[in-house]
């Protein structure tokens, strides 16, 4: 199953297990399981966050990304801080 999320929450992407997990009410999704882009293997990270998003609809999935650069924040939104990423632009 996939789980929609938002890079810096702008820009629509979608993430999967890079393992087979149970199906729930987070798509599968839990803190500290390994992600990939769908349709991009090789962009891979961790999840640090699974829940809701303040002021945004859905249950989303906060990414720490393997690439130093390869996000957009630093795991917080709109000033609200979800998780701590790595680096200022690893999330």
């Amino acid at each position: 199953m996939h789980l929609a999320f938002k890079m810096g929450f702008s820009l629509p992407f979608f993430v999967e297990p890079s393992m087979n997990e149970s199906s729930d009410e987070s798509g599968g999704f839990h803190v500290d399981q390994r992600v990939h882009i769908a349709g991009a293997p090789r962009r891979i990270g961790t999840g640090r966050y699974v829940g809701v998003v303040e002021g945004h609809e859905g249950m989303w999935v906060g990414v720490d990304w393997d690439g130093y650069d390869d996000g957009k924040h630093d795991g917080s939104v709109a000033g609200v801080r979800y998780f701590d990423a790595r680096t200022p632009r690893s999330g």
